[in-house]
């Protein structure tokens, strides 16, 4: 998703830029499931696979975290290290409020899960775009409420909840971005056949989201004898493959 909104806004990355997202992900991601295992959470098979490895992932992160910082600060441009630092810190207040905040902030999570991953996406892509429109906060939007999508639906798998036992309140959200999802990707599409520049790029990225969201709830209508782990491996790729579809259709045209 970085390369794709890099290539739709024409912004060159690097190897560095490409690399520190990656591990940054990757250390969000284990540091949110191994600070869960310290605290004790067993309700879901991720849970339990990080709880018996908690030594290796500690030892993984102490490795990865130092190289990481090491390409950021020799790598990375001023304005993206800039943007990066303040990123940090909104990563910093997500995990302290989730993993030492009230019960009731784990509501939010899928949420502010997706705000953080969008802007991770588009922080390199941003520093480097020095034309910023009002669709330019729709492109956005998409990726946020795909990555909202995703993640809503993945954590109510995660927790047993298919078929008849469903939470209705999480599914009708979900299904609320479904539609939302539709109506930002059709505007991206008109806005896309208004001029030939803005045909480029808006209207290949209202194609995806619409497609990538109708896959979603595709999944999202599977009969209840898929099981959860396999509903959440086929939301992930459904957010990964269109999107690559799109990258390889810019390569060749």
């Amino acid at each position: 998703w970085q390369a794709l909104l890099a290539a739709a806004w024409s912004v060159s990355l690097t190897w560095a830029d490409q690399t520190v997202l990656a591990l940054a992900v990757w250390m969000i991601y284990v540091g949110d499931r191994w600070m869960d295992a310290r605290r004790g959470k067993r309700d879901t098979l991720r849970h339990r696979f990080y709880a018996r490895h908690q030594t290796a992932f500690l030892v993984a992160m102490l490795v990865v975290a130092p190289m990481g910082g090491y390409v950021a600060l020799v790598h990375l441009s001023p304005t993206v290290q800039m943007l990066g630092w303040g990123l940090s810190g909104g990563v910093f207040l997500y995990l302290l409020a989730v993993h030492f905040g009230p019960s009731w902030l784990s509501y939010f999570k899928p949420l502010v899960v997706a705000f953080i991953f969008t802007l991770g996406c588009a922080l390199v892509p941003f520093a480097g775009f020095y034309a910023f429109y009002i669709f330019t906060c729709v492109e956005l939007l998409t990726l946020k409420g795909l990555a909202w999508v995703n993640t809503l639906l993945v954590a109510n798998w995660e927790r047993g909840r298919i078929g008849a036992v469903y939470n209705q309140r999480i599914i009708l959200a979900g299904w609320l971005g479904i539609f939302a999802i539709w109506i930002i990707g059709l505007s991206l599409i008109w806005s896309g056949l208004q001029t030939e520049h803005e045909r480029v790029s808006r209207l290949p990225l209202g194609l995806l989201g619409m497609v990538t969201i109708g896959l979603l709830g595709i999944v999202l209508l599977l009969p209840t004898r898929y099981t959860a782990e396999a509903r959440t491996m086929l939301a992930d790729l459904m957010l990964f493959l269109p999107a690559m579809g799109i990258l390889l259709y810019w390569q060749l045209v």
